[in-house]
């Protein structure tokens, strides 16, 4: 962080014992110089042995933790800032540097409070209230997190970082509408026009098609907004303008006044407008300035459709801006492993785990990687650490039922197997939990597995053929 000077409290270094060899306030000043030229990783020992001279001074202790903070030893900081605040609770560097330090380590909750607490004390700090807004992102408090980048927007309009933080969190607001919708209203006109402009987005155009269709069916009034905009979009992207124009027709032809029509409208509506509003953030960040936060949003985007090379090629050009940044290189990870170079993903991983060691996302990509590299047993203990941290990530659960039933473990792994089936996307966990009541001989529970393994793939394959050119049709009217 800029903008923030070492504390160096001469008053107190002057206590100096007689014929003490080392100077402390000459030291101290070494120290802060050695900061001040990008060296804080040579400044930390020279403050260690200050604090070692000179204890009970949590000045000295902020220095510390500055210098530890710049030198990304990001878990000392916490412990130092602790330190500091303990001997003197109102200190708002302390806050804004523990705060600061939690965020560097994906750990977002805990980085709440001391940055609310800064904030407080620094209503005015442009760094204190991104990062706070940043915290209560990645904690999921949303609308939180909405009011402080929004703050935060007044006084910096340019900052990508600002409007990238906007479009995520619109982004995370619309999921969870969405799946509001689909929990609430299954098999509605609502929740398939939804997964049709997920698939859209995807790029996924005949499942697209077929959502699309599928809610028209269960439209019961023509004035569902959006379905027809979504088919006319799938019909220009796979080459049928004139389709298309029919569809805008269609949908122009939709009355603008609000509709109504209980929680179903509103809930689709709402899904809607923040999705919409999620754009409208990136849009102001693709007219800023070239900023890694332009790449991680590029790439984000590439991956979700697939195109990982392209993806990668992204994160790289985000890294060469920001050559540290954390999101940058955690999706160039996420890209190597979905294309199954995991020989590139290894390397990348090692270097995430030293920064945040107890990171959910860094330790279940380290485990699953370990695991396609068919070694289950190294796996097994980031697999578990990952759901210490995150026990409701299902793709952990998976990786881990499968990882115990590779060892030779499988009634360890069927609960395991058992919590992932919801987010099961291939069949493989299917099968997995059919394997291990078999191996485990509960005949009449691996039968019914197997049943419902074979329905899965049935469904799969559907899914498949909806994705052949040969399933989009001319509009039926």
């Amino acid at each position: 962080m800029r903008g923030y000077i070492l504390i160096l409290a001469g008053f107190f270094l002057l206590q100096m014992v007689s014929g003490q060899e080392t100077n402390p306030s000459q030291e101290a000043q070494r120290a802060g110089q050695l900061v001040k030229e990008g060296k804080p990783q040579d400044a930390i020992p020279i403050y260690l042995q200050l604090i070692r001279i000179l204890p009970g001074h949590p000045e000295l202790l902020i220095n510390l933790c500055v210098a530890e903070f710049k030198a990304k030893h990001y878990e000392g900081a916490v412990q130092h800032a602790e330190a500091a605040l303990k001997l003197n609770p109102n200190l708002p560097a302390a806050n804004l540097f523990l705060g600061a330090s939690y965020l560097e380590l994906g750990q977002y909750t805990s980085a709440i409070a001391p940055l609310e607490t800064a904030l407080t004390a620094m209503p005015a700090d442009r760094n204190a209230r991104l990062m706070l807004a940043e915290a209560l992102s990645g904690a999921a408090r949303y609308e939180e997190a909405l009011k402080q980048f929004q703050s935060a927007a007044e006084v910096l309009p340019s900052s990508p970082r600002v409007w990238y933080g906007i479009g995520q969190v619109y982004e995370a607001l619309a999921k969870r509408a969405c799946q509001d919708v689909e929990d609430r209203f299954p098999d509605s006109a609502y929740s398939w026009a939804l997964a049709g402009d997920s698939y859209l987005a995807e790029q996924r155009f005949g499942n697209a098609y077929a959502a699309y269709r599928r809610s028209l069916t269960k439209t019961k009034t023509p004035v569902l907004t959006g379905v027809h905009q979504g088919l006319a979009r799938v019909y220009t992207e796979t080459g049928h303008p004139d389709w298309a124009a029919k569809e805008q027709a269609l949908e122009s032809a939709i009355p603008k006044a609000p509709q109504t029509g209980g929680e179903p409208v509103a809930s689709y509506l709402l899904c809607k407008a923040d999705r919409n509003r999620a754009a409208e953030s990136y849009a102001r960040l693709a007219h800023l300035a070239p900023s890694v936060e332009k790449h991680l949003h590029a790439a984000k985007v590439l991956d979700a459709a697939g195109r990982h090379r392209e993806a990668i090629s992204e994160w790289q050009s985000g890294l060469q801006l920001a050559p540290e940044n954390v999101q940058a290189q955690l999706g160039l990870a996420w890209s190597f492993y979905q294309l199954r170079d995991y020989d590139a993903v290894l390397p990348l991983l090692a270097r995430l785990l030293a920064m945040q060691p107890t990171s959910a996302e860094v330790n279940f990509l380290f485990g699953a990687t370990l695991l396609n590299l068919e070694k289950p047993d190294a796996a097994i203990p980031y697999l578990q650490a990952t759901l210490k941290q995150n026990p409701q990530m299902r793709a952990a659960q998976a990786a881990l039922g499968q990882a115990l039933l590779r060892c030779g473990r499988p009634e360890e792994a069927i609960p395991h197997l058992q919590a992932a089936l919801v987010e099961d996307s291939d069949g493989d966990t299917h099968f997995q939990l059919f394997r291990a009541f078999q191996l485990t001989g509960k005949a009449e529970l691996a039968k019914q597995a197997f049943a419902d393994y074979q329905r899965f793939r049935t469904s799969l394959l559907q899914r498949e053929r909806n994705e052949q050119p040969s399933t989009i049709a001319a509009p039926p009217y």
